[in-house]
């Protein structure tokens, strides 16, 4: 964690990434499901659901970390961003923003290409 501007005006920060059914660099690995595919609404549905679950998981294990200064968290959602999960995306983390509400300044939420 890293902090980050003057004494009176100290904000704290925390990251994490959320990685779904792969494990980095697998992309370039051979005989891997390219990236950047037509997925079907049912196999997003179900790579969305996934990736809900593993952002809960990497929010509740930073919530649990004992900090002097509640910081902003940033998660990375590392999977393509799709139109499609972007309502699914926007409910959780506004679920998540409320639960965690007292151990985060702001909990954000970003893909390759949508801050949520």
């Amino acid at each position: 964690m890293a902090a980050f501007g003057s004494m009176q005006t100290m904000i704290r920060r925390s990251k994490s990434e959320a990685l779904e059914r792969r494990k980095r660099n697998d992309e370039y690995r051979i005989g891997a499901l390219p990236l950047l595919r037509q997925i079907s609404d049912e196999e997003l549905a179900q790579l969305t659901d996934k990736m809900m679950q593993e952002l809960e998981r990497r929010v509740e294990a930073k919530a649990g970390r004992k900090e002097d200064v509640p910081p902003l968290l940033l998660v990375y959602l590392n999977f393509p961003h799709d139109q499609r999960a972007d309502k699914r995306i926007e409910e959780t983390v506004e679920r998540l923003r409320k639960a965690y509400d007292s151990k985060f300044q702001e909990i954000q939420v970003t893909t390759d290409r949508k801050l949520f």
